[in-house]
């Protein structure tokens, strides 16, 4: 349905599958030794690094270094500066982090339960506090899946905001979601790819308010949050923007691991690059890639969006509503087209997934978990022989990446299948209400 108030629920998963996640990035943390975060896990020290910065008084962007927007600073500062005894240790500090982390893992939790009310009616939708339980109990699952990716990487907070700003829509708050979708943005870029899936929810004539109390949240948190930085930091605030541009074509990428591919069936040996803290591809085929990838971005989002317009528009017409599971799928939709087509692939995007592909069939649901371990064993598990080449892993990379158009193309074609389904139901009902 395009939302309203009364489609919210307020009961919660059982205490054990509200705590169960954080559980188990805690013990995680528990049992890998500091030296083993080094040095594809060491991300957390970087964060220790710009809170230590931040602490001394320096302006971020202008006095040190920052290649993220600047809400990201909120997960590297709060544990650092709750730690009463300054300064806290590494040890310390990664204990810190993960006990943050925990924390937003039951509110992930929490904003999971909520999203499970929306869906008031349908087959196998949730409307229950059994189905709460089984939401959670996905979620947990998934958790358990990428835990080396969610216990000492940020990424966390900018999902855990999506999915808070996709809530606000299925309840029909169309300004906190843009506000959500804002901070998301200011955390990490990567939330913005939410906006034309939630937007176009209200490109209908009698939803035309929401939209612009949509937009206006949007523009409103994203200009207030760069506001103080822009004038402390001047230029230097788009940095993190300047940043991203000149990165190269990340090992990880599904045009790099075609890449690798063909490389390794030649017998030769792709040329790599070790800079931005990553390992990039080198050559023309990369080079190529570059040049067109801003191009395909956006010739695939605007088809994605005029698919998901369609799709909207359908189901309000034939159905009255637009439905809690369409907009969930369209969201992941355009979060998996931004893994596809974008030059970075890290592991830890595919935090970026919880809690949405909980709502997933089962069959899609579990095809996620398999990218997920996937992802895991290639980074940190098997890294060094990925920048080795060594064929194996390569093979291992396009699979995982293979998996991810697969589950795109999946997910798209139910979607479709089912609005074309509801649409022809609902034509009959009406020749056959018109027969009689």
């Amino acid at each position: 349905m395009v939302p309203t108030r009364d489609s919210r629920h307020g009961w919660f998963p059982p205490a054990e599958l509200l705590l169960a996640p954080a559980l188990v990035i805690v013990l995680i943390n528990a049992l890998t030794p500091t030296a083993a975060l080094f040095p594809n896990q060491a991300d957390v020290l970087v964060y220790m690094h710009k809170a230590e910065a931040l602490a001394r008084g320096e302006v971020p962007y202008r006095d040190f270094a920052l290649e993220y927007p600047p809400l990201a600073l909120l997960a590297m500062a709060v544990p650092y500066f709750s730690w009463p005894w300054q300064p806290p240790s590494f040890e310390v500090y990664r204990w810190l982090f993960t006990a943050w982390e925990s924390l937003l893992l039951v509110v992930l939790v929490i904003v999971a339960s909520r999203m499970a009310g929306s869906f008031v009616r349908g087959v196998a939708t949730p409307a229950s506090t059994a189905a709460s339980r089984a939401i959670a109990g996905r979620v947990l699952v998934l958790v358990i899946v990428v835990a080396p990716s969610l216990a000492w990487r940020l990424d966390l907070l900018p999902a855990t905001l999506a999915a808070l700003a996709i809530l606000a829509a299925l309840q029909g708050r169309a300004a906190l979601a843009g506000a959500a979708v804002g901070l998301g943005a200011l955390a990490k870029i990567y939330p913005l790819a939410l906006v034309p899936a939630l937007a176009a929810m209200w490109l209908v004539p009698v939803y035309g308010r929401r939209l612009a109390r949509f937009g206006a949240g949007l523009g409103a948190t994203i200009s207030i949050g760069l506001l103080p930085i822009l004038v402390l930091a001047g230029d230097q605030a788009w940095s993190f923007v300047t940043y991203q541009a000149e990165r190269g074509l990340q090992l990880e990428t599904v045009p790099a691991g075609l890449i690798l591919l063909a490389g390794a069936w030649s017998g030769g040996h792709v040329a790599l690059t070790f800079d931005h803290n990553a390992v990039h591809v080198a050559g023309n085929a990369a080079e190529f890639y570059l040049t067109v990838q801003p191009w395909l971005s956006l010739i695939c989002f605007a088809a994605l969006a005029a698919l998901s317009l369609t799709l909207y528009r359908r189901e309000l017409r034939f159905m009255g509503s637009v439905q809690p599971r369409t907009i969930i799928a369209i969201s992941i939709a355009f979060i998996l087209l931004l893994l596809v087509t974008n030059k970075v692939f890290s592991v830890q995007y595919t935090v970026w997934l919880l809690p949405l592909v909980a709502f997933l069939p089962r069959a899609q649901f579990w095809l996620a978990a398999v990218i997920g371990a996937l992802s895991i064993g290639i980074h940190p598990l098997l890294y060094k022989l990925l920048i080795a080449q060594d064929a194996a892993v390569i093979g291992l990379l396009n699979v995982r990446n293979g998996l991810v158009v697969a589950l795109l193309a999946w997910i798209l074609a139910t979607v479709v299948r089912g609005s074309i389904g509801q649409g022809a139901n609902q034509a009959g009902g009406e020749e056959a209400a018109a027969e009689r």
